[in-house]
């Protein structure tokens, strides 16, 4: 239901944005940079009990978030602000939960 819900807000934030269902078990993973070029820092993001934010996700100077609920990961990459993008990924993602 949510991953269905999210396909108008993709393409407003121009398929920037990746958010498989149920993602979080894979959270230290995915924090720790693995398989990144760079190491990525803590950020705070509104709905997200943990995000980190790193540089060179598809170009070498892009920059990247990674967000968690709990239970899903939010992927943002190539948005004008990565943190808003991710903030209205899990707002959306909370609403339509209920």
């Amino acid at each position: 239901m949510v991953w269905e819900m999210m396909r108008p807000l993709r393409s407003s934030l121009h398929d920037s944005t990746r958010s498989p269902p149920g993602g979080a078990w894979e959270w230290d993973r995915l924090a720790a940079g693995d398989g990144r070029r760079d190491v990525p820092v803590p950020v705070d993001v509104a709905g997200a009990t943990e995000a980190v934010q790193g540089v060179g996700a598809i170009r070498p100077d892009s920059s990247y978030l990674l967000a968690t609920d709990g239970v899903n990961v939010v992927e943002t990459m190539e948005a004008p602000d990565v943190v808003d993008a991710a903030e209205r990924v899990l707002s959306a993602m909370r609403d339509a939960a209920g």
